[in-house]
This record gives structure tokens, C-alpha cells and sequence, in this order.
């Protein structure tokens, strides 16, 4: 399946040709034929496909042995698809095979000047980024500052009372091209959509939280989590009477962090909460860190900004403290929560650390090398982000089981297995094949943007085999669920698969 060289598409062509048509003159003989029990899953899944309602959808579809390779059913495998987040299946692997299981980031916060014996730090305090999405209180019991906290201890432990100069977040790691381009640019402001950067906290965004006001017509009471001054929020939302549900709308002007709050919020309610993107991550990173220290008992006199290129060096720093955490838990976010900004951060990592660039392009051509040595070269497929919320990722079904079953063999396999959610169970998947015969039996990947639906993963077959699979559908006219019911009705005829 691997090429050891760089073939041109024509080449390619050339070469699939030739071995099809030597292979057929010099044996001469018929293909062998195909199992009764194989037969009988593929009229089964034709049958799944002819009745789903999707007739003027585009639907492809491929399922091979995760073990041997061999293709049991094949429907428009090698049409190109959007295939939304199941391209985090392509970052999340390329990560494990080119970065390793064993990967760690590691943030550290250092000081530049001297220390008085008064406690007063004649510098200023630096924070260097490694690309880490996790400064948050994801596995810190949702407690938003503690990482932060952990920081500034760190610093009052060296006898740090003061500090003269400044909070310098050190992005350089990554570019400042936050977003894709070919992203949604209405949709920015939403978690789905966070920026990138080399210095993160919190997902890279805000909680929003509003309450109604005591009396109908009057202003909502809006409070952001957490408190910092970084965003500025403009309160355009009333409290309305209204028996509907919150209509409650929140819009970041673009470019900034001026969050505009709108729409009604009906009296006697509870709170309404929404994360909300921020604008330049880094600069918010170090806000709240600043804002941090100064809660602690640190005086910052200076302000928070970027790095000159003389800092870059670390040449008279001081390290006071490292963050440290490793790769397989972002994994694992990525695949089976389906978040976004860990799939970007993860992509953005590998140009940085293999191509020597952290940026979409440069992580894009660890993927593309990933592919390559799958058998697909560039012409074949698109490639624009590592989340799949553009559309301009375009791959086919059997490049995502090709990709399966090179994973199946790969030594990082236990981590990129356990990353998937769990039919019935958990993540993307737990409102989803919960039935007695598909619970527990199929590890995947969903995956949703405008019209395009996708799941790619494996099934533990009744005989106990795994196979690999992938369904993507696009363009459809109806909504979702019979999209999302195609991709349950296979899965569910897999496992029940004795083959």
C-alpha cells in the first residue's frame, strides 16, 4: 500500500493499469469466488442504501477487513466527499505515527531580570508556548484557572511579590492565521470555531452567561466566565415575558473582542450559557494570567504583549515552572468529543515541529505524507484544515479504510482505537447505536457540516472480527437523521455480519 518515491497522478494511472491488465492475461482465470456469507452482506448493505430516502443525496461507502484488506462491500468508495470531522481521524493518526504516543507539551513560564530581596522581580515574566490546547480545567475538575493559579504560585514561591515589567505570551511557535480561510465566517464566533495559537486557554474562548432581569422589559444581567477584562460585552438583550424558550443571541465583532448580546431572555428563567470564541488567543492567555497574579498577591506594573525578537532567544531567562501534558489525551478530546481546536492545535504542532512551520500549510504536509505513503498522492484528494469544518477537504471512502487499516497495524494502535467513541456509549456516539446489537460493538467517528454527514470507523462483527468502515453522504435535500440513519442501519448489519 506504500509508495517509496514520489509518482506524478499519470504515473500512477499508468502503473494501476499495467499490473490490472498483466495480472489479468497472465492468469487467465476468474476472480475467486466470494463467500455466501460476504454475498449476502452486500445485497443487505445495496438493500440499506436503496431504501435510506437519500436517492438524490450522494452516498459512498466502503468496508474492508481490518486485518487482511479484503473490500466486503464497496459503493462509490473512490469518490472524493466532504467528509467533516472524520478528517480528525487523518490529523489524530498522523500525530501518533509522526509525533508518537509518547509526545508531551511543554509550556514554560520564565522570568527575565533581577530579583530584589524585597520580592520585586526587575523584568518581566514569560510565558512560552508549545502549541498545548489543554491550559484550561478540562482534566482539572472544570476549574478554568488552575493551571494559571499553579503559575503564579510558582512565581510567589521564588519570593515574587512585584513585578516591574511585563506578561510577554511567546505565540511564535504557530503563525497568526487564526482561522481557515475557508471557514464559515459567519460560524466564528462560535466554540466550533476557535482560533489557533500557540499559547491557548480555555478552548480559546469565553463563557457567556445571562440571566433575565428582575423586571420584563428591562436589561438582562450578562457576566462572562472567566471574569477578566480582556472581552467587552454590549448588552443589547431585554426580559421578555414570553413562554418560549431563551432567543438569546451572541455575536463577536470580527477582529475583535466586543461580544454583542441580544435577542430576549424570558423572565423567571434560568441562566443562559454559550462559549463564545476570542480574538487572538494568546493576548487572552496572558490577560488572565496577569489578572491572576494580581489576584495571588503579584503586582504586574506593565502591560501584556508579544515577544521582541531579542526575547525569542531565551538567552538570561529563568525558568521558574513547565506545564507538561502528554499527546494521547488530546487525541482523544479530538476524536471523541469532536473538538475542533485540538484537532487545529494538533495539525498546527506537526508543521511546527516536521515541516518548520507551525501553520495550516505546514501540518497539511505531514498529513499529505501520511496519504502518500497510504498510496494516495496529492492530486488525488484536498486538504485544508485538520478539524474538517471546511468544505475543501475532500477525501473518498477508501482512503479513510485504507487509513483504518494502516492504523490497525500501526504500534500506536491501543491509543487511536481508544480515542473513538463507543457506539451506545459515550462522546459523538452515545444517543447513537444503542440497540442490544450495536452497543459497545463499533468505534468511530462522526462527523457534520451543511450537507455533509459522515461516520468512519471499526465494527466488531458477530463472529468477532473487526472491520473497517466509512459512510459519507452529501448534498442531501433532507435533513440529517436520514443521513445519520443510513450510517446506523450499516453499522447495525455489520455487527450482526458472521463472516
Amino acid at each position: 500500500m506504500t509508495h517509496g518515491s514520489h509518482r506524478s497522478c499519470l504515473g500512477n494511472l499508468f502503473l494501476a493499469t499495467f499490473v490490472a491488465l498483466t495480472t489479468r492475461d497472465v492468469s487467465g482465470l476468474p476472480p475467486p469466488a466470494e463467500s455466501p456469507n460476504v454475498a449476502a452482506l452486500k445485497r443487505k448493505l445495496a438493500a440499506i442504501i436503496q431504501s435510506s430516502g437519500l436517492k438524490d443525496a450522494e452516498i459512498g461507502v466502503d468496508v474492508v477487513a481490518a486485518d487482511t484488506g479484503e473490500r466486503l462491500f464497496g459503493h462509490n468508495q473512490a469518490k472524493l466527499f466532504a467528509v467533516a470531522s472524520n478528517m480528525k481521524l487523518f490529523t489524530t493518526a498522523a500525530a501518533l505515527t509522526y509525533l508518537g504516543s509518547e509526545f508531551h507539551y511543554t509550556t514554560v513560564v520564565a522570568v527575565r531580570g533581577a530579583i530584589t530581596a524585597q520580592g520585586e522581580l526587575q523584568g518581566h515574566v514569560i510565558v512560552h508556548g508549545s502549541g498545548d490546547p489543554n491550559i484550561s480545567g478540562r482534566f482539572h475538575e472544570n476549574h478554568t484557572l488552575a493551571v494559571l493559579e499553579s503559575w503564579a504560585d510558582a512565581l510567589k514561591n521564588r519570593g515574587i511579590v512585584r513585578v516591574t515589567g511585563d506578561v510577554v505570551a511567546d505565540d511564535s511557535l504557530f503563525d497568526r492565521e487564526f482561522a481557515c480561510p475557508t471557514w464559515p465566517s459567519e460560524q466564528l464566533s462560535h466554540w466550533y470555531c476557535a482560533q489557533t495559537s500557540a499559547l491557548s486557554f480555555n478552548d480559546n474562548c469565553i463563557v457567556v452567561c445571562v440571566s433575565p432581569g428582575k423586571v420584563v422589559g428591562s436589561p438582562v444581567t450578562v457576566t462572562v466566565e472567566p471574569a477578566t477584562s480582556y472581552v467587552t460585552i454590549v448588552n443589547q438583550c431585554l426580559t421578555t415575558d414570553s413562554r418560549g424558550p431563551h432567543a438569546v443571541s451572541l455575536q463577536r465583532t470580527p477582529e475583535t473582542n466586543t461580544i454583542v448580546v441580544g435577542g430576549k431572555c424570558r423572565a423567571g428563567a434560568g441562566s443562559f450559557r454559550e462559549f463564545v470564541t476570542v480574538h487572538d488567543p494568546a493576548l487572552y492567555q496572558g490577560t488572565v494570567f496577569k489578572e491572576t497574579l494580581q489576584r495571588r498577591g503579584v503586582a504586574v506594573t506593565g502591560t501584556v504583549r508579544r515577544p521582541v525578537e531579542g526575547e525569542l532567544k531565551r538567552e538570561g531567562e529563568q525558568e521558574i515552572v513547565s506545564f507538561s501534558s502528554p499527546l494521547v489525551p488530546c487525541i482523544t478530546v479530538a476524536n471523541k468529543r469532536s473538538q475542533n481546536l485540538y484537532a487545529e492545535q494538533l495539525l498546527k504542532t506537526m508543521g511546527a515541529r516536521l515541516s518548520g512551520e507551525g501553520s495550516f500549510a505546514g501540518g497539511i504536509a505531514v498529513v499529505r505524507n501520511l496519504l502518500e505513503r497510504l498510496g494516495f498522492p496529492p492530486c488525488e484528494y484536498q486538504l485544508a484544515d485538520g478539524s474538517g469544518l471546511s468544505r475543501r477537504n475532500q477525501l473518498s471512502p477508501v482512503m479513510l479504510t485504507s487509513l483504518l487499516q494502516f492504523m490497525r497495524q500501526s504500534p500506536h494502535w491501543q491509543a487511536f482505537y481508544d480515542s473513538l467513541a463507543i457506539s451506545g456509549v459515550d462522546g459523538s456516539l452515545e444517543k447513537r447505536l444503542g440497540t442490544k446489537v450495536a452497543r459497545g460493538k463499533v468505534r468511530a467517528k462522526t462527523g457534520s457540516i451543511l450537507k455533509a454527514s459522515a461516520l468512519s470507523g471499526y465494527v466488531e462483527t458477530a463472529s468477532g472480527k473487526l472491520v473497517a468502515f466509512s459512510v459519507l453522504v452529501n448534498d442531501y435535500r433532507t435533513g440529517i437523521w436520514k443521513a445519520r440513519a443510513l450510517q446506523d442501519a450499516i453499522c447495525e448489519a455489520l455487527c450482526q455480519y458472521a463472516g
